[in-house]
């Protein structure tokens, strides 16, 4: 499914991706954003202008991204240990094996490797 979306250059890819999800009719935490072969990254601190270039609205005529929806367990899981990493301790089993969710949980505190596939433990 394709969606058009108006955005300013000085629009923060928080902003946008808010925008992408209105017009997708999805949660924005649900989205990934792809931009060739990279991923848009929540937090990112990048502006619409810097990502595809050109001023004012719609300034980057025909700028495309591409749009992987996340499933529902996924973007739960991922928000849960994104506020506590400690919830990856009660997480089932495919979200402990979920490379996402366990380096959210990471990102946190180193300890949340305990809590994850064992295939994890040992991942550099």
């Amino acid at each position: 499914t394709a969606c058009t979306v108006k955005a300013w250059t000085s629009w923060p890819l928080e902003t946008l991706r808010e925008a992408i999800a209105r017009a997708a009719g999805a949660k924005p935490e649900e989205l990934r954003l792809v931009q060739g072969v990279e991923e848009l990254k929540a937090g990112k601190a990048v502006t619409v202008g810097e990502l595809f270039g050109g001023e004012g609205e719609g300034g980057a005529q025909g700028a495309q991204l591409s749009l992987i929806r996340r499933p529902a367990w996924q973007s739960e899981w991922l928000g849960r240990v994104e506020r506590d990493w400690r919830a990856l301790e009660d997480a089932p089993d495919d979200a402990k094996a979920d490379r996402d969710i366990v380096l959210a949980a990471v990102r946190g505190s180193w300890h949340a490797l305990k809590f994850a596939a064992p295939a994890f433990r040992g991942d550099r």
